[in-house]
């Protein structure tokens, strides 16, 4: 039947054909806006919308548009049956609902866009429209489709509303209806002022219009829809616009909860327990202090400018780019509310309250706990937090040691990569004993008791106002959840604001005041006659050691001082991993041995003893694969090659070669990265390797159609910039140091070392006489030297 039906539909109509697709209407549109511009013609465009389109088209227009468009009487009765007499079932919580269709194509069946298109087709043969629309070379454009989504083309508001009305009328007689908060007029300034009206109704006039996925302006002015493309984070988002709603959850016992009820009662009193202050801390009193200096509206306009775009608003429903866009203006007025509240030691009531949305993780859908709570909170009040962040961040930074490497200016997750990868180096080279215990806590930044995080910045030499303003923006604080109807207000009596920039410096210093109290200075691993015995991101803590005894010692006394903040270890997931030189005696954790593991993924890089690369490669090509997957819809949509590449090289390359600035070098690598880029390459071109072969082309041809950076490349200058990066620093953290060092107590065993990670920097310079390290630590020399 599809040559049948495709010959019965015309030129306008490019929805669901062979040859066509959405873009031949764009490019229409777009064109005649440009022409109109250029020659100041009058150009009126009228954006139809269905209600329900393809669920209300009746069954028997549909027959007859077939008969009509000539296909076998035999397939049109076989499709009458498939259409007449159905039913579809729904079940939201135990029982089953049945409800009869009567009209409508059935979605999710091939055939159904092509009978709706017939279908409308049929309709608009009534309509006498060859002397309407917009002459283009003698011949008059009046409507454009792809399946159900319709534009109307006229020059005057006058012909456009009789065109609409005239349509609306035809649809009407095959059950379709027009939606008239959402079919819109969109006019340039050449054309006609008049309103036009549908039933006699004026419709909603409008300066732009996103239609199919393209956002139009009668000034062709392409910015709008370029700031939206621009970022690859807006465009997954928009792809995956959707939030599935909670169908199940476990109570207490266990017990699986369909009711809407009882998952509400479900999810309060998770979350009423998770919030409610566990352990008593005595709060720090406060010495005399002076007022602070008045908040600028350069300090406004700072915290507004860092924040990011697109971010989701709080109760208030003030988004962030409308700050963005205010003027001094907007700065002073709010300056001057900050400063009153900085006066009065005081935040506005509804700053306390928040909105909170669950973010499944990963493992049991039906587990609560498997739920991320992330807090909206009011922009105005998180530009205010940013502020006082601004005001003490230094004053954070220098209270933390250099094991921590969490939200700090100059550190990064890779600094603890590198120093964890460098020990395991080292101790399989030397075969020195090693064991690691990677430290997971339950809900961390939730946990944490409001008195802890005070005395933490207290004890680091916080202004005291500042300390006050922060307790009134914790203290006595609720959130909502809505899962259906219902708001579920929660009362929050510990933990940080997830959510707010400032969160994440108040639970390092809380987790620093905590481990202030451990008496560690000789525990640990003896690194150049310093011991290094944890290293944190945040709560990601790794506890180092030689021993198993001397690390169940270290852990049982983090556990205990953790547990005064109000942290509680999670020890299904706090895991040991030692290698074949440490001893094999169990760690246990209040009298329960804790799992011993072969690798564990720390910071987003799987780690294991024998500093074997290939699982973390292979979760390198999964995680390409899939970013590959996230951004194909995107890619597919976009008809230029350099923004095509620049989308993948922004989205997959990263993926792909996470950390790999703390892999050793080898030609396995190298050979298994290409191969897997090439195979990303195909299908971002859209060649299978049968076809690569059939027309001959070498992997030098596919690289010069992607446009697709080599990843080698990629790899090779990210490592050799991380490793200047590395090399310069001069406040003797832990990835420095332990990359330099050589155990000097101990002779390295005959034989050829394992593959190291300096390798190919020591190969590189050995022939000049240099030794790479001297050479890392001038940026200029680095560079010049460095892979292009």
């Amino acid at each position: 039947m599809e040559r049948t039906l495709d010959e019965y539909q015309p030129i306008e109509q490019t929805g669901f054909r062979k040859n066509f697709s959405c873009m031949d209407n764009i490019q229409a549109v777009t064109q005649l806006i440009e022409r109109s511009r250029e020659y100041r013609l009058p150009l009126a465009l009228l954006f139809v919308d269905y209600k329900k389109a393809f669920d209300s088209v009746e069954i028997n227009a549909v027959l007859n548009a077939l008969a009509q468009a000539g296909v076998d009487p035999a397939y049109v009765h076989l499709l009458e049956q498939c259409l007449s007499n159905t039913s579809t079932s729904i079940q939201l919580f135990e029982r089953k609902l049945k409800i009869p269709v009567g009209k409508g194509v059935r979605q999710g069946d091939t055939i159904s866009p092509k009978l709706f298109t017939a279908a409308l087709q049929y309709a608009m043969l009534n309509l006498d429209w060859e002397e309407r629309g917009y002459s283009v070379n003698g011949k008059n454009v009046n409507n454009l489709r792809f399946a159900d989504d319709i534009v109307l083309i006229s020059s005057s508001t006058a012909e456009m509303e009789k065109l609409v009305n005239e349509l609306n009328a035809v649809s009407r007689r095959i059950g379709l209806e027009m939606n008239m908060s959402k079919t819109q007029l969109m006019v340039n300034q050449w054309c006609d002022t008049g309103t036009v009206r549908l039933d006699g109704k004026a419709l909603q006039r409008v300066e732009s219009y996103v239609y199919l996925g393209r956002e139009l302006n009668m000034m062709n002015n392409i910015a709008p829809e370029l700031k939206a493309r621009l970022s690859i984070k807006r465009c997954k988002r928009d792809l995956n616009d959707q939030k599935a709603m909670m169908s199940a959850l476990l109570d207490k016992d266990g017990s699986v909860k369909t009711s809407r009820s009882s998952m509400e009662n479900i999810v309060q009193d998770f979350y009423t327990e998770l919030f409610r202050s566990s352990t008593f801390v005595p709060k720090c009193s406060m010495p005399p202090y002076e007022e602070p200096p008045a908040i600028l509206k350069s300090e406004v306009a700072n915290a507004i400018r860092s924040m990011k775009k697109g971010t989701a608003p709080g109760l208030d429903n003030i988004p962030a780019d409308l700050l963005r866009s205010g003027s001094t203006a907007l700065h002073t007025l709010l300056a001057e509310h900050f400063n009153h509240y900085l006066k009065l030691k005081r935040i506005p009531e509804q700053w306390k309250e928040s909105k909170t949305i669950l973010l499944f993780k990963k493992g049991q859908r039906e587990d609560i706990s498997n739920y991320r709570p992330i807090s909206l909170l009011s922009v105005v009040y998180k530009s205010f937090t940013k502020i006082l962040l601004n005001r003490m961040e230094r004053t954070l930074d220098e209270y933390q040691p250099i094991e921590q490497t969490g939200f700090r200016k100059n550190f990064s997750c890779m600094d603890n990569i590198q120093a964890v990868t460098q020990l395991i180096e080292r101790s399989r080279e030397y075969r020195l004993p090693l064991a690691l215990l990677f430290v997971d806590y339950k809900k961390a930044f939730d946990s944490v008791e409001i008195n802890a995080v005070l005395n933490a910045l207290a004890q680091a030499g916080v202004d005291p106002p500042y300390v006050h303003l922060l307790e009134q923006c914790l203290s006595n604080t609720s959130t909502s959840i809505q899962l259906f109807e219902r708001k579920l207000k929660i009362p929050v009596g510990k933990g940080v604001r997830q959510g707010d920039t400032i969160s994440p410096k108040l639970f390092t210093a809380a987790l620093q005041y905590a481990m202030l109290n451990l008496d560690w200075e000789e525990r640990g691993y003896s690194v150049n006659g310093k011991n290094v015995n944890n290293l944190r991101f945040a709560d990601d803590i790794v506890l180092i050691s030689s021993s198993t005894a001397e690390m169940e010692k270290m852990v049982n006394e983090l556990n205990a001082v953790s547990r005064r903040i109000g942290l509680e270890m999670n020890m299904s997931k706090t895991q040991l991993m030692v290698n074949q030189w440490c001893d094999t005696g169990t760690v246990r954790l209040d009298g329960k041995a804790l799992q011993r593991v072969e690798s564990y993924v720390y910071l987003g890089r799987e780690l294991n003893m024998m500093n074997n690369i290939t699982p973390e490669l292979n979760r390198r090509r999964r995680a390409a694969w899939a970013a590959f997957g996230s951004i194909r819809e995107v890619t597919d949509q976009v008809s230029d090659p350099d923004l095509k590449a620049s989308i993948f090289n922004a989205s997959v390359l990263p993926a792909m070669c996470y950390a790999t600035e703390t892999w050793p070098n080898s030609k396995t690598i190298a050979k298994a990265i290409r191969t897997s880029h090439h195979a990303l390459e195909r299908s971002f071109l859209k060649i299978s390797r049968r076809q690569q072969w059939q027309q001959g082309l070498r992997s030098s041809d596919l690289k010069e159609r992607s446009r697709l950076k080599d990843p080698l490349q990629y790899m090779a200058h990210s490592k050799h910039r991380w490793a200047g990066h590395l090399l310069r620093r001069t406040d003797d953290r832990w990835s420095l140091r332990v990359t330099e060092w050589l155990p000097r107590n101990k002779t390295r065993p005959s034989g050829r070392p394992p593959t190291r990670w300096a390798d190919s920097f020591s190969k590189n310079f050995r022939d000049n006489g240099l030794h790479w390290m001297q050479v890392a630590k001038d940026r200029a020399v680095w560079r010049s030297c460095g892979p292009r």
